[in-house]
């Protein structure tokens, strides 16, 4: 029986974690065509979607999914013999439907219409419209929003043929993830064809529907272009100058072609991802791919090159073979990341980019001590959780993987991934089939031991203590904040001597090596993903000895592993500085800079108005000698990692009161908003918001026009960190108003009002987003409401329990992982400052005052 009421099916809350419906495979798709009728300057669409179905064991129902649409109609049928059916809205997105007869195993086919209106918060299909009011159309739908645009079976197994066919104004046009085949127009629309995918799961399709300008990328093997809203195209030079080279690196390393038809890059002017792997059609947010060949910077370029090497390294690791479940997602993207790492470093040697990425690491080696911290390989997670948990799959995965790839050597590692990538091509796969994959190619139990970092949480800190001159003992434990049950790993130790290096596989709580050395570094080239801990005495000749013995990772590593072990308690605040000072006359920017951010973490648990002063000085004597060597202003033939440096030296100067930074961002910010070409361009980010500190309404008029007149991405990008710099309260409100009220895409939000420095900072943007709950909720994209929780982040526990209160009372359920990662690390903040707080406190009073340096 048909059922001709429309069903309008209920959204589903991302902050809802009840567990997860699963569609079951009994009743499987095969096929799916989707028809859709677009367009942009309406606000709804209409579509139909003919799906042939296998049924796979007797039974008389099955489900779906579908979010926030209207189902008009729906048909099922075996052949041209017609099924009774009756549909209603399920569980968590789904549509039960029930055939009037027990369907036997065999094809069939369903057809459902259906309305919907635009997405307006830049997930599923969405609108967003132009300053210029030109109005496009672009997808999202990683992890669960395919079902927001149509009915859809949307979990990763089920990966099939689609075939794609649009009906849109004749003045647009589409691109989706395979070529076009056909185009017929008439009465004003156009309805395009486009060829059927290969097996794809659904959230890997895409579409863009809008004016666009195509420039084309040669020398691919594949048709290539770079697709741009209309009149951004000039910027697309650097993107069509590297995709080839990277490709090509990519292609020899899997020794075989890309395996898609086409390869568009399309820039997207709003949107919370960074870029997403859709085959043919990858995406990107439009200030990462589109830049300015006069204004560009190297950092900017860096970060074109290794996204463009993370999304290509997708279409063989997520895309060719895909994870069977959300628990995978590290196959996806620990892979492509820890690939795209490798071929960037191989092709722009120039960005020195393995050094920096280690950086992002010992970010997440710090959020691994956490007595909450999560397993790469989470069983329990929904695909929301996994999607906002990618930062520990990106890089605590991709550092397993290279610390492995070390262990077994490269070229074994990579025959184990061929392996892997050979026997899942078009299908789906787990962490079992690559584990097996990899030990018919490493030593014996080496899976065993990659598998106890992907299974288990938290980081080992391995103990090295002397026991005679020619041995050495090394114990494990894990290294944590707070009271965890005790771990063991299998932890492939490198250890650096004099002589070279030393292997140990520290498989058991502890193990006796031998080795005549006169000193030992516990983690060469920086590669291992554990924390180490020796004697104080030999803690301070390795600090002292850095300089000349260790390489750049390895003494980027060495000031991350001093913070790991300052804020477990090893190390206290008066020797954790006094370590620190050894770095500070380091002569590579890149040890340089994780100097900067460690005394970053200081500075957000330490600083208050009382230790502000001592500590400015301490800024100025640590960083004012940094500054005199870098300079002010750009050098000619300087490498582009020092111009990188430049401008959070500068930065963290004015912080410090610095009398000559200050009188450089004076002078410099009117040259620039007179003529951006007066200032050299890694620098006008940095004076843009530093200027606006101390501004007037006068300079937030300024800057709002120039962010909503911008004529490229990153111009607008400048301006919108700009305005969220005032520190005037008049002006911070309109501020806020403005992120609610004025033309500010649901992606640029918490740019603009959600950095916060201090403790009264941070309570007033509590108190501004409890009193706004409901407003920002109805603007953000939905992943970022998931995450609210951070706004009780700080060293001040009364918020967390006022943030607890809030959610019970509007009945926000589903948040209570994320409100215990950031009650434990307020805990974590607030005891390290009580802890320490004296120490710190301590050893700035009796620094001397630091030169002055007009």
């Amino acid at each position: 029986m048909k059922r001709a009421l429309s069903l309008l099916l209920l959204a589903f809350s991302p902050l809802l974690h009840a567990a997860t419906v699963r569609l079951g495979s009994d009743v499987a798709p095969v096929t799916q065509a989707i028809a859709l009728e677009l367009d942009p300057r309406s606000d709804t669409f209409r579509g139909s979607v003919d799906v042939e179905l296998n049924v796979r064991k007797p039974t008389s129902t099955f489900r779906f999914h579908a979010q926030d649409l209207s189902i008009v109609s729906l048909r099922l049928s075996k052949g041209a013999r017609p099924i009774d059916a009756m549909y209603k809205a399920g569980e968590q997105n789904t549509v039960d439907v029930t055939a009037g007869e027990r369907l036997q195993p065999g094809r069939y086919a369903l057809h459902v219409t259906f309305n919907n209106k635009y997405n307006r918060q830049a997930v599923g299909l969405y609108k967003m419209v132009t300053r210029d009011a030109e109005p496009y159309l672009f997808t999202q739908f990683e992890a669960v929003d395919a079902r927001r645009a149509f009915p859809i079976w949307d979990e990763p197994a089920f990966k099939i043929p689609y075939q794609l066919s649009v009906t849109i104004p004749d003045q647009y046009d589409a691109v989706s993830n395979t070529p076009v085949t056909s185009e017929a127009a008439g009465e004003g629309k156009k309805t395009i064809h486009f060829a059927r995918t290969k097996p794809l799961p659904s959230y890997l399709l895409a579409l863009a529907v809008g004016k666009f300008d195509y420039t084309p990328i040669e020398g691919l093997g594949v048709p290539g272009r770079v697709v741009a809203p209309k009149g951004q195209g000039r910027l697309s030079g650097y993107a069509v100058q590297v995709t080839p080279r990277i490709l090509a690196a990519m292609e020899t390393y899997f020794g075989g072609k890309y395996p898609y038809e086409k390869i568009d890059l399309i820039a997207v002017p709003e949107y919370w991802a960074g870029a997403m792997e859709n085959p043919g059609a990858i995406t990107y947010r439009d200030t990462i791919l589109l830049l300015d060949p006069a204004t560009s910077t190297a950092p900017q370029r860096q970060n074109l090159a290794r996204i463009t090497a993370h999304e290509l390294a997708h279409m063989w690791f997520g895309d060719l073979v895909t994870m069977e479940w959300w628990n995978d997602l590290w196959l996806n993207e620990s892979f492509a990341d820890w690939m795209g790492d490798k071929i960037t470093d191989q092709v722009f040697p120039e960005f020195e980019h393995a050094v920096s990425e280690l950086g992002d690491v010992q970010g997440v080696m710090s959020s691994d001590m956490r007595a909450t911290a999560d397993p790469i390989r989470r069983f329990d997670a929904p695909p929301e959780e996994a999607i906002r948990s990618v930062g520990l799959a990106y890089n605590k995965g991709k550092a397993v993987l290279s610390m492995f790839e070390q262990w077994i050597g490269p070229e074994k590692f990579r025959q184990g991934v061929l392996a892997y990538i050979k026997a899942n091509a078009w299908e789906n796969a787990t962490a079992e089939e690559f584990f097996a994959s990899l030990a018919k190619f490493a030593p014996a139990g080496t899976a065993e031991a990659m598998e106890t970092f992907i299974e288990q949480p938290g980081i080992p800190l391995v103990t090295i203590e002397r026991t005679g001159s020619r041995t050495l003992r090394l114990s494990q434990q894990r290294l944590s904040t707070g009271e965890t049950k005790p771990v063991a790993w299998k932890i492939p130790v490198t250890l650096r001597h004099a002589g070279g290096t030393k292997q140990v596989l520290l498989d058991a709580p502890s193990k006796t090596v031998t080795l005549d050395a006169d000193w030992v570094y516990p983690n060469a080239h920086g590669a291992g993903y554990y924390r180490w801990v020796m004697p104080d005495a030999e803690l301070t000749a390795m600090a002292k000895r850095a300089s000349t013995a260790l390489d750049p990772r390895e003494r980027l590593a060495f000031i991350g592993n001093l913070g790991a072990l300052f804020r477990a308690g090893t190390l206290h605040g008066d020797t954790y500085l006094q370590l620190l000072e050894n770095f500070a006359a380091d002569r590579d920017s890149h040890v340089l800079g994780q100097l900067l951010s460690s005394i970053g973490q200081l500075r957000s648990t330490f600083v208050t108005d009382e230790t502000r002063p001592r500590f400015s000085a301490y800024l100025r004597r640590t960083l004012g000698p940094m500054l005199d060597r870098v300079g002010l202003t750009p050098r000619e033939g300087e490498s582009h990692t020092v111009a990188s440096l430049r401008p959070d030296l500068v930065a963290w100067l004015a912080d410090a009161e610095d009398p000559r930074v200050w009188t450089f961002v004076r002078e410099q910010l009117p040259k620039y908003l007179q003529d951006p070409k007066a200032v050299h361009p890694s620098l006008a980010g940095t004076l843009v918001w530093l200027g606006a500190r101390n501004g007037d309404e006068a300079l937030f008029e300024e800057y709002r026009k120039r962010f909503e007149l911008a004529s490229t991405p990153a111009e607008r990008s400048r301006f919108l960190a700009g305005m969220r710099e005032f520190d005037d309260a008049r002006i911070k409100a309109r501020v806020r108003e403005y992120a609610l009220t004025g033309p500010v895409r649901p992606t640029e939000v918490f740019t603009l009002v959600g950095d916060t420095d201090s403790a009264a900072d941070r309570d007033d943007l509590f108190r501004w987003v409890l009193a706004n709950y409901d407003a920002l909720m109805k603007k953000l994209p939905p992943t970022f409401t998931g995450s609210m929780a951070f706004i009780a982040s700080g060293c001040e526990p009364e918020r967390v329990e006022q943030l607890r209160k809030f959610f019970a009372e509007k009945k926000v359920t589903g948040t209570e992982r994320q409100m215990a990662r950031v009650e434990e690390t307020v805990n974590d903040c607030a005891a390290l400052r009580a802890r320490e707080l004296a120490a710190v406190t301590r050893y700035l009073a009796a620094m001397p005052d630091a030169p002055a340096r007009e």
